[in-house]
């Protein structure tokens, strides 16, 4: 007797089997869930390298005014485009909207018109 209660030999063998299953099935589950956040996480390294004329292509944007931070957000998922800056020299900056088609360059210089900053292309598809 233990506590109060009968414990046989089974029942306590049946209860640690059934611990072990359930530990099991959590790292079973764990498992499995970090493999997929894993897989998803690496996708993007998955993504195929910009064509090298890429940037002379016009794009259709529509990206409204809005702080410049979030609009140069914008403009990364529209073109893939790796964009460098200070988020201090964009704080309490407002971007003009974007709207219409246009290469990403050109784009990206009216994103920032009237803001009293400027871009400096790095390559094809980065700019600063």
């Amino acid at each position: 007797m233990t506590n109060g209660m009968l414990t046989t030999g089974t029942g306590a063998s049946a209860q640690a089997g059934l611990r072990t299953k359930r530990r099991l099935a959590s790292l079973l589950v764990t498992s499995a869930l970090l493999a997929v956040t894993t897989s998803l996480a690496a996708q993007p390294a998955l993504a195929q390298p910009a064509p090298a004329n890429a940037a002379n292509q016009a794009v259709a944007f529509s990206i409204p005014a809005q702080p410049l931070s979030a609009a140069v957000n914008a403009f990364i998922g529209v073109t893939g485009w790796q964009i460098s800056y200070s988020s201090a020299l964009a704080r309490g900056k407002n971007s003009a909207a974007v709207v219409g088609t246009m290469t990403p360059a050109q784009a990206l210089q009216r994103l920032v018109a009237g803001t009293g900053r400027r871009t400096a292309p790095r390559s094809s598809t980065s700019s600063t």
